[in-house]
């Protein structure tokens, strides 16, 4: 998990910042003795090339610095949102960006008459955008720890369904 960014500081490095935070990671998996990690990525996360923001993502390559009795798997769901705290301001039509894309997509009569809030994506409305479930993804992660992970430490392949 990586902590929201100040993208306002102007001495911001994305890159670094990630690099800390996977190293905290690591060092965190070393101490406590950990054998087993999942790692929760992005779809898109396994290149630096051609997936925008998620460049910096493939810092989980320090993970490949973890002693070699320690599996690492990432587990690359598609998008999933249960948590829309970060975007209130928007959704209740608050603060700049709640104002301005009220005022955009509604009119100033809606606004004064008290039609506002907007939920944005920048993706069109025709586009389909798969998401998953997070009780899916856990679920299937449940299913790596318990099979697949443990047969692989093991050296038996897991059984193809």
């Amino acid at each position: 998990m990586l902590p929201p960014f100040d993208y306002f500081d102007p001495n911001l490095d994305i890159m670094e910042t990630t690099r800390r935070q996977v190293g905290n990671y690591t060092a965190a998996i070393r101490a406590s003795g950990v054998k087993h990690v999942v790692q929760l990525s992005s779809i898109g996360a396994h290149t630096d090339k051609g997936n925008g923001l998620l460049a910096f993502i493939t810092c989980r390559n320090i993970f490949r610095e973890l002693p070699t009795d320690v599996i690492v798997k990432h587990m690359r769901p598609v998008g999933f949102y249960t948590n829309l705290y970060d975007f209130k301001d928007t959704i209740k039509g608050k603060g700049f960006l709640g104002l301005f894309l009220t005022l955009r997509f509604f009119g100033l009569m809606k606004m004064i008459t008290g039609k506002t809030g907007v939920i944005a994506a920048n993706y069109g409305a025709d586009d389909k955008m798969p998401w998953v479930s997070p009780l899916d993804i856990a679920a299937a992660i449940g299913e790596e720890l318990t099979t697949h992970l443990l047969k692989e430490k093991s050296g038996i392949s897991p059984a193809k369904n």
